[in-house]
């Protein structure tokens, strides 16, 4: 009875002690960041107090505080995320994906379809395509504009086409379908009387007309001209 009082005496002592002088416990258990210090664990840096042990983080901001901010805490150790992206600084997501909170990731989602896609484009397949009727909308114009252009070329077409025509209608030699007869006899006699008679109403009315210039008196009709010569 004496012995075993005698023990947690001493017992209770040593806690009294403890107590009284600030008792640690040894690495890498601990009860506050206070124990994971780098001088107590040696390490080049602090460690933080998780689960009464030390780690080398808690938290996100203790890995990039340590290290840069692609890193991310993970059951007390830092690790890289998979996928980490900063477009900011060139690292870019591969193609077909989209940077989101530094983590590269489908280019679009149905839901938000209106911020990851350009304007008249959906979202299949998480990725993004026009639209059927953006793309209607498009040819559209073309095919109009090819239709208009067609119509405006089409005078100069149809005079090419006539001018060519007749340039071959020109160019073939068309047959003399007149038979060529020789005039008789009586016929030539005829045609040399009324020769002279023209050329003597023409000689009579340019006398007439000198005369009337030289002496100032009006000029007779056309028609008194050629009466007057037939009668001659």
């Amino acid at each position: 009875m004496f012995k075993s009082r005698s023990i947690f005496a001493t017992v209770m002592a040593g806690f009294m002690v403890c107590l009284a002088y600030g008792c640690s416990p040894s690495y890498p258990e601990c009860y506050d960041d206070n124990d994971c210090t780098a001088e107590k664990s040696g390490k080049s840096a602090n460690e933080y107090c998780l689960n009464a042990k030390c780690a080398e983080c808690r938290n996100d901001e203790h890995c990039s505080s340590k290290r840069d901010e692609s890193y991310i805490c993970n059951s007390g150790s830092c690790q890289r995320i998979n996928g980490y992206c900063n477009p900011e600084v060139g690292i870019n997501c591969p193609a077909g994906q989209k940077c989101r909170d530094r983590r590269c990731g489908p280019e679009c989602y149905p839901e938000t379809v209106a911020e990851d896609c350009p304007e008249n484009y959906l979202c299949e397949n998480n990725r993004c395509v026009p639209s059927p009727s953006a793309s209607s909308t498009k040819i559209a114009p073309l095919a109009k504009s090819a239709k208009t252009k067609s119509a405006s070329m089409r005078p100069f077409a149809n005079r090419a086409l006539r001018t060519s025509t007749s340039t071959k209608r020109r160019s073939v030699p068309m047959p003399n379908r007149r038979s060529k007869k020789t005039p008789s006899a009586s016929s030539r006699v005829a045609t040399s009387a009324r020769c002279k008679s023209s050329v003597t109403a023409t000689n009579a009315v340019l006398k007439s007309t000198i005369w009337h210039s030289a002496n100032a008196v009006p000029m007779p009709s056309r028609a008194s001209f050629l009466a007057l010569a037939s009668k001659k």
